[in-house]
């Protein structure tokens, strides 16, 4: 809490945040019920396997980093291994989330929003505002995350966010004090945390350092709190690569990310998105109408502030503009132009746009603060009624799951029943299965061992793949073939390799030996929602 502030005001500083908490948990409660998408398929295969003993890129192959694998792990230990799982833990990880930013707007403008005068009545008008700041930033977030639906939320970005929050949090001045230094250590530790949820994001342990370089003023103090965070940064880093040392998946780890990560970012057939491109999905990735005032509120902010007020408001302001430019960075290191990845931009473009909401609830209610508040929930309630208004699709089908088109196959909705119902009806538990395309959900809803450690194929596309790879995929197949193979038609997901060809055609055309295989030892048995099912001929008669 702040300096001053008297046992009322922090009575209604608790109040307001129980409301803002208490709204989003009722907004967001749909999306417990919402299903997966392809990414959390190959989350909910790795942790189940996790949980059942397997070690990652041995047993099972990904380019991610493990922590989303070992979080979806935690999710199932919580609360079972099923969907709503992980719906309910993401959930509580966007409350987290949405806390943290309330937090950190009170923290970052609990003195800019004094102004210049020191009369009681003006600092009384600034803890207001603050935390009206703080409730449209929440209310922000929340349409933001809503609007991204099932698909691009339960992602690594999205766990990632509530230990950049706190990193920032920790090193920002509390009650006047400048931070220890086991908490600059803590807040460098937890933006090493994040990097093994993707390793971009360690770009932003720039913000604390941003924060230490703005609030000490002697250079001996500057290079104290850097080296600190750098050491919290280097421990947190050494420890989870030590994890990983004891039978080869840190080796294994660094061979996929210098040979599969850099293809992968490179082998975009959509093209290679320009910071223009980037910068305009991620105003995108915002409710419109609330971007819009939320910048008009901010112009309207600095125009009418005073000099000394404008000067307090340019750090914390300046301080998240860096935050979102960040953001923009790792996206554009990552190349795919995919929506979860500008998740890392949310909290700070939310917060700029609480400041502008909030300074536009005061213009129209400039008196009388619990009409202030009353103006600010109201004016609140009418955004959101007019964002539903004016067409934000994503956001409608997500305040009504049930209503959401769940189409099924190469390019539609993975949750979908008819692949996994045709596993379980055609092959036994015991049986291995195989996909050549990018469903890993049934895997993971069978029970069925992937024939490989591969659990997707979407980096045997390009028209070069690594030799060792190529020659293990097939050896896999050959030698030991599954029961079952499924082979995608359709999914031309062309920012995942450097052709349009589909798994069907890429079989045909760069790997003879699996079509050979299909052909000699297979039959083409049924055509399940555009993907091909292969029956092994030896296999045919043994589950009834």
């Amino acid at each position: 809490m702040r300096p001053g502030e008297s046992s009322r005001e922090r009575l209604i500083t608790w109040a307001m945040y129980l409301l803002t908490i208490g709204a989003s948990a009722v907004v967001l409660y749909d999306s417990i019920f919402w299903n997966f998408g392809y990414d959390q398929g190959t989350f909910a295969y790795g942790g189940s396997a996790i949980l059942k003993g397997a070690r990652p890129y041995l047993d099972f192959w990904d380019i991610k980093p493990p922590n989303i694998f070992y979080i979806y792990a935690l999710a199932f230990k919580l609360f079972g291994e099923s969907v709503q799982a992980i719906r309910i833990f993401d959930y509580l990880n966007a409350l987290l989330t949405i806390s943290l930013i309330w937090l950190l707007s009170l923290r970052l403008f609990s003195s800019s929003s004094r102004g210049a005068s020191p009369q009681r009545e003006m600092k009384s008008n600034g803890l207001w505002w603050t935390r009206l700041v703080g409730m449209f930033a929440a209310f922000s977030y929340v349409l933001c995350y809503l609007n991204q639906g099932f698909q691009d939320t339960a992602q690594a970005e999205t766990y990632a966010l509530p230990l950049l929050l706190g990193a920032a949090l920790i090193v920002l001045p509390r009650n006047g004090q400048a931070p220890g230094r086991l908490s600059l250590v803590i807040s460098g530790a937890l933006i090493g945390i994040t990097c093994f949820f993707k390793f971009p994001l360690g770009l932003f342990i720039l913000l604390p350092v941003a924060i230490c370089l703005l609030q000490y003023r002697r250079w001996s103090a500057k290079l104290i709190s850097l080296g600190f965070l750098t050491v919290g940064l280097l421990l947190a880093l050494g420890a989870q690569m030590l994890l990983l040392l004891p039978g080869g998946q840190l080796q294994e780890l660094w061979k996929i990310t210098r040979e599969a990560t850099l293809a992968y970012s490179r082998n975009n057939f959509s093209g290679s998105f320009s910071v223009f491109h980037n910068a305009r999905t991620a105003v995108q990735m915002f409710v419109g109408l609330w971007l819009v005032l939320g910048g008009v509120g901010c112009i309207v902010l600095l125009w009418r502030s005073d000099s000394h007020r404008r000067r307090n408001l340019m750090l914390p302001i300046g301080l998240l503009i860096i935050g979102a430019f960040i953001g923009l960075i790792i996206v554009q290191l990552q190349n795919k132009g995919y929506t979860y990845h500008y998740q890392v931009m949310l909290p700070w473009v939310a917060i700029l746009i609480g400041v502008g909401m909030a300074t536009l609830a005061f213009k129209l209610q400039p008196s009388g603060k619990w009409k202030r508040v009353g103006s600010a929930v109201g004016l609140a309630i009418l955004l959101f009624i007019g964002t539903l208004w004016s067409g934000e699709k994503a956001l409608k089908q997500s305040l009504r799951p049930s209503e959401v088109v769940q189409m099924e196959g190469a390019n539609g909705y993975i949750a979908g029943d008819a692949l996994s119902n045709y596993v379980l009806a055609k092959t036994a538990p015991s049986d291995h299965m195989f996909i050549f395309g990018f469903e890993p959900y049934v895997y993971w809803i069978t029970g069925r061992k992937p024939a490989t450690r591969f659990l997707n194929t979407i980096h045997f596309k390009p028209t070069y793949v690594a030799a060792d790879l190529r020659h293990e995929l097939i050896d896999s197949l050959t030698q030991h073939p599954p029961a079952l193979i499924f082979v995608e038609m359709g999914d031309h997901y062309t920012s995942q390799g450097d052709s349009f060809d589909d798994s069907h055609s890429t079989i045909q055309k760069r790997y003879p030996e699996i079509s050979e295989l299909l052909s000699t030892k297979y039959l083409l048995a049924d055509t399940v929602n555009d993907v091909l099912a292969y029956l092994l001929i030896s296999n045919q008669h043994s589950v009834h």
